[in-house]
Formats: structure tokens, C-alpha cells, sequence
């Protein structure tokens, strides 16, 4: 089987759990009912590598995107009227 198949059910399986969560769940909480969802028997060979991953993606903080002009309009308007830097760069 490829690893669309694998992918796709740990996927199902993901969002099975996590809708069966109250919203305002914490991570432990998420992490554990995915865990108890695996889907594929034993924990082991191909498919627990998929699972593995999908499970990383899942909880990996979200990619940096690059900045939009309204972005960088914010960032200004909050050094002009603060005089301040913006925390983690600026538009300056």
C-alpha cells in the first residue's frame, strides 16, 4: 500500500479524535486521544512511521510566512505611535 493509504487514514483517524474533544482542550489531552486512536494494529514498520509524522505535523507550530504590506503598515504605525522598536524586527 502507498503512503497516500497510510496517510489518509491517520489522518481520519486524527480528526476523528480531536473531534470527539471539547474545543477548549489542552495539548495533553489531544496528544493522548490521538494516541489512543492509532488505527493500524501494532506499532511498528511503515504505517507507524506515517502515523508518526502526521501526528508531527499536526502539533508543529505554524511555517513563517513572509510579511504582507499591511504587516509591515501595522508594524510602523506601532513604532510612531509607541517609539518604540516592534518586539522581533520592524519595518525600519
Amino acid at each position: 500500500m502507498s503512503a497516500a493509504y497510510w496517510r489518509a487514514h491517520s489522518l481520519a483517524a486524527i480528526k476523528k479524535a480531536l473531534a470527539a474533544l471539547p474545543a477548549h482542550a489542552d495539548e495533553k489531552a489531544k496528544r493522548k486521544a490521538i494516541s489512543l486512536s492509532y488505527p493500524f494494529g501494532q506499532r511498528s514498520l511503515y504505517p507507524y512511521k506515517i502515523w508518526l509524522s502526521e501526528v508531527a505535523k499536526y502539533f508543529a507550530p505554524p511555517r513563517n510566512r513572509k510579511a504582507s504590506q499591511s504587516d509591515l503598515r501595522r508594524i510602523e504605525e506601532y513604532e510612531r505611535a509607541t517609539g518604540k522598536r516592534f518586539p522581533g524586527g520592524g519595518a525600519s
